[in-house]
Formats: C-alpha cells, structure tokens, sequence
C-alpha cells in the first residue's frame, strides 16, 4: 500500500513538479494538493494523508503556525517541511512544533524530500 502525501506550498509550479514526480514513485500516492495552511489543515483532516510535505512561507497561515494543527489531527504522520527559509531558528521552530525533517530548499532536491518521506515513513510504521 503506498504512503499517501499531501503537498503544501503556496508556488503551483512546485505542487506541479512535486504532482510528477510523485507519479512516478509506486511506494508513494499523492492524494492532495494545498496553497496555505489553513487548506493545509482542512485537507489533512479530510484525507488523512499518512505524510505532508509542508512550506514555512505560505499565505492565510503559515507553515509554522499551521503544523500544531497538523500534528494533532495526524499525530503518526510524517511532517517534511521543505521551505526556503535558511534561518536555523525557523528550523528549530518547524521541528519544536511538530515536524519530523526539515529540508531547505536551495539545498535539497525534490528527491531528497522524497528519500525523508520514505525514510521516516519506514521508521514510524515498523
């Protein structure tokens, strides 16, 4: 059975590649798409996503501000914040309030959020 991911950034072009990409992948499903936090939210309640794949810098609510909600509603699932924010605090933040990975942008590739998804994934469900 394939993770299922939702994927969250506020960029179409971003959630287009990630929507690709993820196509290609037979361990892993994406079964929703999101441009803010609080449809962040609505979405993870609504599909259960078993991972969410999550921006910091998103319009209605941020990504920071949104992961208390996502955590309570998915209190197993894998959180992988891939933002541009390269500030260490913002990291901290994002792990303090409930991610599991935080990945940097201009650093990480989409495949290196696709081997968190599965490695974290792997760990929580064994």
């Amino acid at each position: 059975m394939p993770m299922r991911v939702l994927v969250v950034d506020d960029h179409d072009s971003l959630r287009d590649l990630f929507q690709v990409c993820l196509s290609l992948e037979d361990d892993l499903e994406l079964v929703g798409l999101a441009g803010d936090g609080l449809e962040a939210i609505d979405l993870a309640v609504e599909l259960a996503p078993d991972a969410i794949v999550l921006d910091v810098e998103l319009p209605v609510l941020d990504g920071i501000a949104a992961l208390p909600a996502l955590r309570r509603a998915l209190p197993h699932a894998t959180i992988v914040v891939f933002s541009a924010a390269t500030d260490p605090a913002v990291a901290a933040r994002a792990i303090a309030s409930g991610a599991t990975r935080y990945l940097v942008k201009d650093r990480a590739q989409l495949g290196d959020v696709i081997s968190a998804l599965r490695e974290h994934g792997t760990r929580l469900s064994a």
